[in-house]
């Protein structure tokens, strides 16, 4: 159905000044335009189809059907409705409905000679071609205009709309643009009798169409069909009869193609090939009314010269109007060989045109005056609307500076409270980084006394104890060498624990603490722990460890750093027990999901409000109980390593109870 999409861009007869229809010409002029902008339609619904995404296939048949008949039967009012009820469905279903329903509507009032109602439709029509990329539509739209100013009589817009037409394919590239520009400045011009520029834009015109793919042959012979008649108008006999035989080698369907020939033969004294191109003019319009058709006066006229009865022709050539009758007097006078008499005829008939062109050429002027005028007050509104634009300019320069210059102090404001902010919070930094440093210096300078401390008690013990053994046999009893063996292994074992955890301290810092993830029994872990300690406990305190696991329940943990923490954990105990008992025990149902180490004693205990300090850095309860102040801290340090967390159980009171808790990758619900 696509090849009706710009049916209307054809000439529409009701729009056509009334007087046309009465020149010979002109009528055969009129009838080939007719067929030369309908024919070249179905190029465009192939471009549009193939190039610009016009997808009819899948629109329901009763629709389609409609559609078309809608274009048929313009300017009646159910065509409305119909446009109605695409729109409807462009909301619906498919946008581009929208187009083709201001299309119709544009077209319907195109037929109706409504023409600011076609005029504003058809600026919405482009603009919505635009939109949906149907680019040959938005050209044959503008193709509309062209015409609806020229059968308006309005040549200036005609001109100046071909000439946006031919611009706007030449941006485009788009030949189909192209092709139609030339082709309609080309009717432009042959309406002001100019055949010869006019035929130089209808062959521009038809270079375009050679070029196309898909060449329609039936729209060059339309268009060889008009330089024909251009050229016969001109008096280009030969170069009218050249181009008529290719247009009828096109296998062109012009009833009036014939007449085109038969005039040329005439002019060219053909008398044989002119009676034949005669017959076949009447055989093509058989049941015209011979006394009335225009085509058969002109041509009775032609045969009755060419039959030797002049007087005959001259005579009839009285009921012909205007430059037509001269036309026709100088011919007949010319085969009569009265040259004088045909000079005279056709000095008249050039001044009848002369008239018309002059008429022609002033509409176009009073177009431009129009212009001219509308354009020079369009220039005083504009020079109104520049010194009123410029006012507004200076006064909103005037406060776009103030507001310039406010926000340049609130900036200088802002930036001198920063700079007060930033200098307090770098004297804050600076008082925080010295009480640090102090603070550091202090902990240093206590470490070391306390290092000291540590390390001298247990050194002086094993010098003490070594002399003692060194003295002669026999002032010593085998009792008393046990005993001091016994605590010479004690010192040695108290220095080695706190030489262990410097050095595990100086591997956190220097971030060389290794975690050997493995599978490891949870009761072997916590067995080892308590061989490693149970020599320091204190005596009358009893140590023992319980489980909730079985012996091969294992985990997946670096089982050296876990039997750390409970070192640590038990040593702690045995320095602050002196009675009762340190219970090491190991659950799966206090945090479900996990492995709960605990270490409970019946010590001294640790205040609730330390619960967090003890695990800091060089902290004793105790100054006088021998240790670093590093275990906790270092047990806190493999804890996170480990994915598990350490604290002291506040709620426990009857000495201290801490808890190390670590995932059990095997639990289940």
């Amino acid at each position: 159905m696509t090849e009706y999409i710009i049916l209307y861009n054809f000439a529409i007869p009701n729009l056509h000044p009334a007087n046309v229809m009465k020149k010979f010409m002109s009528i055969i002029l009129l009838s080939v335009e007719a067929l030369l902008f309908l024919l070249p339609c179905n190029v465009f619904a192939k471009s549009d189809k193939e190039n610009y995404h016009i997808f009819w296939d899948d629109v329901p048949k009763n629709v389609a059907s409609r559609y078309n008949e809608a274009f048929m039967h313009s300017g009646e009012p159910w065509v409305l409705e119909f446009a109605d009820s695409l729109e409807h469905m462009a909301n619906s279903k498919k946008p581009e409905f929208t187009f083709f329903a201001t299309e119709l509507r544009c077209h319907n009032a195109y037929m109706n000679g409504d023409s600011l109602k076609f005029l504003n439709l058809s600026e919405k029509t482009r603009n919505l071609a635009l939109k949906f990329d149907y680019r040959s539509l938005y050209f044959g739209e503008m193709m509309n205009l062209v015409e609806f100013y020229r059968h308006a009589g309005d040549f200036y817009q005609a001109k100046y709309w071909a000439h946006e037409l031919i611009k706007e394919g030449k941006e485009f590239e788009d030949k189909h643009a192209l092709y139609f520009g030339h082709m309609a400045l080309g009717a432009i011009i042959s309406a002001r009798h100019d055949y010869r520029r006019s035929n130089e834009q209808f062959e521009i015109s038809l270079e375009y169409l050679n070029q196309m793919e898909g060449k329609n042959q039936l729209a060059a012979s339309s268009l060889q069909t008009r330089i024909a008649l251009n050229c016969l108008n001109a008096k280009e006999f030969q170069k009218s009869l050249k181009y008529a035989l290719m247009a009828e080698e096109n296998g062109s369907s012009e009833i009036f193609l014939p007449a085109i020939k038969a005039t040329c033969y005439f002019e060219l004294d053909d008398s044989e090939n002119f009676k034949k191109e005669l017959k076949k003019y009447y055989a093509n319009t058989k049941g015209i009314d011979r006394n009335t058709d225009p085509f058969s006066v002109r041509l009775n006229i032609q045969k009755l010269a060419d039959d030797g009865n002049y007087d005959l022709a001259l005579e009839k050539c009285k009921e012909l109007e205007n430059d037509d009758e001269y036309t026709f007097k100088s011919m007949i006078y010319r085969k009569m060989g009265l040259w004088e008499e045909a000079y005279k005829c056709a000095e008249i008939e050039f001044n009848i045109k002369d008239s018309i062109n002059a008429t022609i050429v002033e509409d176009e002027l009073s177009g431009m005056t129009t212009d001219l005028e509308t354009i020079t007050r369009l220039q005083e509104m504009d020079e109104k609307i520049m010194n009123q634009r410029t006012w507004i300019i200076l006064g909103f320069s005037i406060f776009i500076i103030l507001i310039i210059i406010a926000l340049v102090v609130w900036a200088r404001i802002r930036s001198m409270k920063r700079m007060k902010e930033m200098l307090e919070r770098t004297n804050a930094e600076l008082k925080k980084a010295r009480d640090i440093a102090e603070n550091s210096n202090s902990i240093k300078t206590q470490f070391l006394q306390n290092m000291s401390h540590e390390i001298r008690t247990p050194l002086n013990a094993i010098v003490g104890f070594a002399q003692l053994l060194g003295l002669p046999d026999g002032i010593n009893t085998e009792e008393e060498k046990t005993q001091y063996n016994d605590y010479i292994r004690n010192n040695s074992n108290m220095l080695q624990m706190l030489i262990d955890d410097i050095l595990d301290l100086a591997d956190v810092e220097n971030g060389n603490y290794r975690i050997d993830m493995n599978d490891a029994s949870v009761n072997d872990i916590c067995n080892s722990s308590i061989k490693s300690v149970e020599y320091r406990t204190p005596d009358g305190v009893r140590m023992y460890f319980t489980s909730e696991v079985d012996n091969d329940y294992k985990i997946f943990t670096d089982a050296r750093r876990v039997q750390q923490v409970l070192i640590n954990y038990l040593s702690n105990s045995c320095k602050h027990t002196e009675r009762g008992e340190i219970h090491l025990h190991c659950s799966k149902t206090e945090n479900p999901g996990h492995i709960t180490f605990s270490v409970t004693d019946t010590g001294t205990g640790v205040p609730a409000d330390m619960a967090e300090n003890i695990f800091e850095r060089f902290t004793k309860l105790n100054a006088f109980k021998q240790g670093t102040g590093l275990g906790l801290n270092i047990c806190r340090t493999v804890a996170e390593k480990l994915g598990g967390v350490v604290k002291l159980d506040t709620s426990y009171t009857d000495g201290a109870r801490f808890v190390f808790i670590v995932e059990d990758a095997t639990y289940s619900d």
